[in-house]
């Protein structure tokens, strides 16, 4: 695994833990349990409280103890990969461009120089 890949997956961690604690998500309420579903870009995680709060996970998690809580790795582990992927994508497409830059004005200044 090259550096770059490491950098990708660094980025994709940040990605896939940041919505949890800062996007706001889906709620419902019944039966007099809010449940609220996280994820980015599907939902994996859903956690079920009694009492009405803020919709942030960090602000509601420290306001009300939570009842329950569900985890679909499956989608937790795709979103992931998603993730990985569009990271990694940007990051070869962007690079390539810095590549072709880069040999494009060694080229001029070799060009130059004769």
């Amino acid at each position: 695994m090259n550096w770059l890949s490491k950098r990708c997956i660094a980025i994709s961690s940040v990605l896939f833990a940041l919505p949890i604690l800062v996007y706001p998500v889906r709620g419902s309420i019944g039966q007099n349990i809010t449940t609220y579903t996280y994820g980015f870009p599907f939902p994996w995680f859903s956690v079920h409280f009694t009492a009405r709060g803020g919709r942030l996970f960090l602000w509601q998690a420290l306001s009300s103890p939570f009842q329950s809580f569900h985890i679909d790795f499956i989608t937790a582990i795709l979103n992931f990969i998603i993730l990985y992927v569009a990271v990694r994508a940007i990051f070869i497409v962007f690079g390539q461009k810095k590549q072709a830059y880069h040999e494009k004005k060694s080229k001029k200044e070799e060009n130059k120089l004769e």
